[in-house]
């Protein structure tokens, strides 16, 4: 395979078969494919050797991380359901689990399943937690906003309301980030049910300036 430029100036490619394609242009794009196989196996052998579940759960964080940061969201949301399944019945600490069912929603909503997003969210408050603590909050704001695109728009915004009280409780420090993705949510919704003054208090409220 290569190039080839003709008398008028013209380009033509070629093919390993020989054959030979007029182009006026030529985009050559180059792309990785990373071994993830050593990682695997190590973090996930160690956890299994040392009958550390944590350790585990771990090293598919990490792996699935570094998946999403390479555009291979189905992997990555593959993985983060088997993170989930070793999260939940395996008495994780209750931060641990929060963020595998974080981690879960937001790679099924990657990838269009809403109704997934949402199940792998609400499983963060099973079996029997306290879901008022403050390590709910991320999970409820992946429930919120995937009921958004699920056009579920009163769930969504209960969702919202419930993020904002466990935000508040908080004190804004250990809830996730300031609720400006949470409060974009609520503004669209208000949006495109016709409520405009709804949704410019609540830009107002977080400091944006309308254009």
């Amino acid at each position: 395979a290569g190039f080839e430029r003709g008398d008028n100036g013209s380009l033509k490619v070629l093919t390993e078969s020989g054959k030979a394609h007029p182009a006026d242009i030529v985009i050559l794009a180059i792309g990785v494919r990373p071994d993830t196989t050593l990682a695997k196996a190590a973090g996930l052998a160690i956890g299994e050797r040392l009958n550390r579940p944590t350790l585990r759960s771990a090293a598919m964080d990490a792996i699935a991380v570094l998946l999403l940061a390479l555009g291979r969201y189905v992997e990555a949301r593959d993985l983060a359901g088997r993170r989930l399944e070793l999260a939940l019945p395996d008495g994780s600490g209750r931060e641990e689990r929060m963020d595998a069912c974080s981690q879960a929603a937001q790679t099924r909503m990657l990838v269009g399943d809403y109704a997934g997003a949402v199940r792998a969210g609400e499983q963060a408050g099973e079996p029997g937690a306290d879901e008022e603590a403050h390590w709910h909050a991320r999970p409820v704001l992946d429930v919120a906003e995937a009921l958004f695109y699920c056009d579920r728009w009163e769930p969504s915004l209960r969702a919202y309301e419930r993020y904002l009280a466990l935000y508040r409780r908080s004190g804004g420090r250990r809830a996730g980030k300031a609720p400006a993705r949470a409060s974009g949510i609520a503004a669209a919704i208000y949006l495109l049910r016709g409520e405009p003054e709804r949704a410019e208090e609540l830009e107002q409220r977080l400091g944006y300036v309308p254009l």
